[in-house]
């Protein structure tokens, strides 16, 4: 995306939005998403995930305090 920010207009105004768009989409198809509290950037990405897998499927997502306290995996 660097390459193309200096010859393009709209990707050097837009660059911000398009990287994160695009990290958004990349997490909410990952095996996992580790969020962090508070941010609305997880929270999106954590309703997107809801809004397409089971819970099955979100099994291995966490809240990221989770990987530091040692406890185990808490219900959503």
């Amino acid at each position: 995306m660097e390459r193309y920010k200096e010859k393009c207009e709209l990707v050097k105004n837009l660059f911000g939005d398009i990287v994160s768009t695009f990290e958004k989409e990349v997490l909410v198809q990952a095996l996992s998403f580790y969020r962090t509290r508070p941010s609305n950037w997880s929270f999106n990405v954590q309703g997107h995930r809801f809004a397409r897998y089971t819970s099955e499927e979100l099994k291995y997502d966490r809240v990221i305090f989770d990987v530091f306290s040692g406890r185990q995996r808490r219900s959503l």
